[in-house]
C-alpha cells in the first residue's frame, strides 16, 4: 500500500460519503452513517488480509441482515476510479468482476497491485467515515423488537 495515495484518497472518500452516488446512498441516514455500514467498512480490510481479496470481494457481493454490502463495494470502486481510472466497460460491474478481468492470465504481481488499490481505497473510506457520526437507530429498533 502507498500512504501517499491513501492520503490522496481520503478527501475523495470523504466527498463521496458527504455526497453519495445512487449506487451507495443507502449507507447514510441524514448526516450519519448507518451502523451496519460502519461495521462493514471496518471489516473489509481485515477480511482481505485474512481471507484474501477474491473471497472478500465475493463475500461483499451479497446482502446481509439490514446491510447491503454491495454498497461498500460500490463506494470502494468509486474511490479507486478517482485515483486509478477504470475502463469505461467496468462502469456497471462490481469489484470482483473487475478483479477477475484485470488479473486473468496475469502474474501474481498484477494481482498484488490490484489488492493494494483496494486496500488503499478501503483504508481511505475507513478514515473518512470517522468524520461522521454513527446512526444506531435501526439497531436500537431491532433490539427493542427482540425484547418484546
Amino acid at each position: 500500500m502507498n500512504q501517499k495515495r491513501i492520503d490522496e484518497m481520503i478527501p475523495i472518500a470523504l466527498n463521496l460519503l458527504e455526497h453519495p452516488l445512487d449506487s451507495f446512498k443507502e449507507i447514510k441516514k441524514g448526516n450519519k452513517i448507518i451502523s451496519g455500514y460502519t461495521s462493514a467498512i471496518d471489516a473489509f480490510g481485515p477480511a482481505i488480509i485474512q481471507a484474501g481479496l477474491a473471497k472478500t470481494l465475493a463475500f461483499y457481493m451479497k446482502k446481509s441482515e439490514g446491510t447491503d454490502r454491495r454498497k461498500i463495494d460500490a463506494l470502494v470502486k468509486e474511490v479507486i476510479n478517482e485515483v486509478y481510472p477504470l475502463k469505461s466497460e467496468y462502469k456497471n460491474r462490481n469489484l470482483l468482476d473487475i478483479y477477475i478481468q484485470e488479473t486473468k492470465n496475469k502474474p501474481t504481481l498484477e494481482k498484488l497491485r490490484f489488492k493494494d488499490k483496494v486496500l488503499e481505497a478501503i483504508t481511505a473510506c475507513k478514515l473518512a467515515k470517522l468524520s461522521f457520526e454513527k446512526d444506531e437507530s435501526e439497531q436500537k429498533d431491532k433490539d427493542n423488537e427482540n425484547e418484546s
